[in-house]
């Protein structure tokens, strides 16, 4: 029922006819004053009602939006929160401090522990000074000033003595010996005493070859002369290569095994080359070009990569 029909309702409790409860009878005045007596409190409590009926009672229940289903809440309620897995898992985090301190293991190893020829080192005996390179791979190389000499080495060990073979033509290691290692390898201090028979030498280690020999900073290129030649000995299989640098190096490649190192000039007649022993040692080789042709030291050699190269 609406408020307006509630309104009339509560009106016609009077038993008054509409039409009665609107129009004045001036003749009947008592009776209107007792028909307003009569509707005065009716009137009152339908405007207390509609004012009742006009308020809008305070919404408590949730929209249909913010509804939860049960089931669903006790769902929730029961399932325990995961948790975000950390950056670094456990077996991650102990297979890193495995191989950690495996590396430092093998680094504390080699740097303090380990006594072996292998590596590079000095010595200076009868006025030369000599470098020898040994290698992992049994391969060495002795330096004596800028002249290289390739060999190889072989090592044993038999009850608690050490032995170290030199395969070298030349130099003061070339032979067998017996030898110790002293000293740390990290630390750079290590010596290698070598001995056999009446003979013992003390190798220093080092880290480089000291140099000896500098290009003269105001070196021409000779464009045509610079570049890489071969002389190929047929009956031995083996060759003379000759290296002449833009900057005034040169080389002498001997079969492989010699190495002459050293820098140069030149005219038109003749090439001087230096390199270093004990001392400088300096000669002139005459020369000449035709096309990629080079005629030194009396042998014809062919420019490496070309076609006459190619031929011989």
């Amino acid at each position: 029922m609406s408020v307006t029909e509630e309104f009339d309702n509560t009106l016609n409790t009077t038993g008054l006819p509409d039409s009665e409860a609107v129009v004045e009878k001036p003749a009947e005045a008592p009776a209107e004053e007792e028909a307003v007596v009569t509707t005065e409190e009716p009137i009152t409590a339908a405007t207390d009602a509609a004012d009742d009926i006009t308020a809008e009672p305070e919404d408590t229940t949730d929209t249909p939006d913010e509804e939860v289903d049960p089931d669903t809440a006790a769902e929730s309620a029961d399932m325990p929160q995961q948790k975000k897995k950390p950056l670094f898992q456990v077996p991650v985090i102990i297979a890193a401090c495995i191989v950690i301190g495996a590396l430092l293991g093998y680094f504390i190893y080699t740097g303090f522990f380990l006594h072996q020829p292998e590596g590079l080192w000095k010595l200076e005996a009868d006025g030369y000074t000599e470098f020898y390179s040994f290698a992992e791979d049994g391969s060495c190389m002795l330096t004596t000033g800028t002249v290289d000499m390739a060999g190889s080495f072989t090592k044993s060990s038999v009850d608690g003595v050490n032995t170290i073979s030199v395969n070298q033509y030349y130099g003061h290691l070339a032979g067998e010996f017996t030898y110790t290692v002293t000293g740390s390898r990290l630390l750079g201090n290590q010596i290698l005493h070598v001995s056999a028979d009446e003979l013992s030498y003390d190798l220093v280690q080092i880290r480089k070859v000291d140099e000896y020999l500098t290009p003269d900073p105001d070196f021409v290129e000779n464009k045509e002369l610079t570049g890489e030649w071969e002389y190929f000995f047929e009956d031995y299989g083996l060759s003379y290569i000759f290296v002449f640098n833009a900057d005034g190096t040169m080389q002498i490649n001997q079969y492989d095994t010699y190495y002459y190192n050293g820098i140069y000039t030149y005219d038109d007649e003749n090439v001087h080359f230096t390199y270093y022993t004990n001392e400088n040692q300096e000669t002139d080789l005459p020369y000449s070009i035709d096309g990629d042709v080079l005629t030194f030291m009396g042998l014809e050699c062919h420019r490496v990569g070309t076609s006459t190269a190619d031929e011989t």
